[in-house]
């Protein structure tokens, strides 16, 4: 029978002998070109999946993100650092359930790519023979996944991969202790407010809390503290947009790593440098030397990764890496036969292009580089124009009338499909302004 992974079922499947992995995946890659380093590396970016499971594994979209990077760059991609992004989309105020804020803040870190993904399902099938508080048994999982592979310069979409993880356990050994204690109350963590999935946890269960967002949309973090106000764990920040839910989880461990002792514990809801909700739970005293650690709900980890949800995550990782990688070979070679065949057009007085972003630091970005013949030290007028107008067969500027030539912008990196100047003196630049070559 199947049935979504919870936290009973993480704590059914605790030990596993004898592990197979397989699965299998599909992608689809239009006929975009990517940008790249000038050794030919294209930069990239994978942000944390959106975890639209229901799983309630510790971790599950950032650990995902984190493993499917790391194979990435195995494969011979230079990798952007997650924790930039995500710093710099909290500092800008940037939505990251957006493609084009996550586009955005990819572009200004200087990456060419951007990967954005969904944790679609995480289901275990299981069959288990129950002794009690000792069970036995066998079970099977399988993690769904989906990811974009967006260009961070247009933020159009270049490749879309789907893959599913599978991996079996021949048996199984755990011992239950959920109904060993007097149940408590529970309530769906989506339901108004800040709430606690459960009024009372045992000792070493995984904590759940979520924030059902019914104001304005804006960053939200979580911090955890003892019953006498002392501060035990930050749990991070989230973006919630209004109307929206999202959800934090607590694996009962101060900043220091340390197990907290049974006690009442609240957590506290901060928006920015404001407190603005709370919500107290009980951990009470447990058996915890038959439970199974932490760790093995808690993506990233050692255990985890050993345990049956683990070796699925590996695979659908593994499948997903592989089609990425083929596109992405696809796409770089494909825009190297492009530019071959292309004439250099350094010095060409009708070389134009348009301001793709500006930066926070005031560099500008183009829309113009190596493959258009762009070269360091290159200079080129930023133009308010009027009457302009496109050729949609070539994607090109058909004709246009100068309002005013604000200023010059001299490049200061090349990528091969970007570039990247500063400004000779201060003059304003907006996104999509026109840039022509400047001989």
């Amino acid at each position: 029978m199947a049935r979504h992974w919870g936290l009973r079922a993480a704590l059914t499947v605790v030990a596993s002998l004898g592990l197979a992995a397989s699965g299998q995946g599909t992608s689809v890659a239009t006929t975009a070109g990517i940008a790249s380093n000038q050794d030919g590396t294209p930069r990239v970016v994978v942000a944390a999946f959106d975890d639209q499971s229901r799983a309630r594994i510790d971790n599950l979209g950032a650990g995902l993100a984190d493993k499917l990077a790391a194979r990435l760059a195995v494969g011979g991609v230079h990798i952007v650092g997650r924790s930039q992004i995500e710093s710099l989309m909290q500092a800008e105020a940037l939505d990251p359930t957006s493609p084009e804020g996550l586009a955005r803040a990819a572009r200004d870190l200087g990456a060419d790519l951007l990967v954005s993904g969904v944790v679609e399902s995480v289901i275990v099938d299981s069959a288990t023979l129950d002794l009690g508080l000792v069970q036995l048994g066998s079970a099977e999982a399988h993690v769904a996944a989906t990811v974009e592979l967006i260009d961070a310069v247009t933020g159009g979409v270049v490749t879309a991969a789907a893959a599913e993880g599978t991996a079996k356990t021949s048996f199984s050994l755990s011992f239950d202790l959920g109904n060993f204690f007097a149940a408590s109350a529970s309530c769906d963590v989506c339901g108004g407010g800040l709430q606690s999935a459960e009024t009372a946890y045992s000792h070493g269960a995984l904590v759940s809390f979520g924030y059902s967002n019914g104001s304005l949309a804006g960053w939200f973090g979580l911090e955890v503290y003892a019953s006498d106000g002392t501060f035990l764990r930050w749990l991070g920040w989230r973006f919630v947009p209004h109307g929206g839910c999202e959800t934090w989880t607590w694996n009962q461990r101060d900043a220091l790593g340390s197990p907290v002792p049974a006690g009442i514990y609240t957590a506290r809801l901060r928006d920015g440098d404001v407190l603005t909700a709370a919500a107290s739970f009980q951990i009470r005293p447990s058996l915890t030397l038959v439970l199974p650690s932490l760790d093995q709900v808690t993506t990233g980890t050692s255990a985890f990764d050993n345990n049956v949800v683990g070796k699925a995550v590996d695979d659908v990782v593994e499948h997903l890496a592989k089609s990425l990688l083929a596109s992405i070979l696809a796409l770089r070679t494909a825009e190297a036969a492009r530019a071959s065949t292309s004439a250099s057009l350094s010095g060409a007085t009708q070389l134009l292009g348009q301001i793709a972003s500006v930066l926070p630091d005031g560099r500008v970005t183009i829309n113009l580089g190596a493959s258009s013949g762009v070269s360091l030290g290159d200079r080129f007028e930023v133009l308010s124009v009027d009457n302009l107008v496109f050729d949609r067969d070539t994607q090109s500027v058909a004709s246009y009338d100068v309002v005013d030539e604000r200023g010059i912008i001299e490049v200061v990196d090349v990528r091969e499909r970007a570039s990247t100047g500063t400004r000779l003196g201060d003059f304003e630049v907006l996104v999509g302004d026109l840039v022509r070559f400047a001989p």
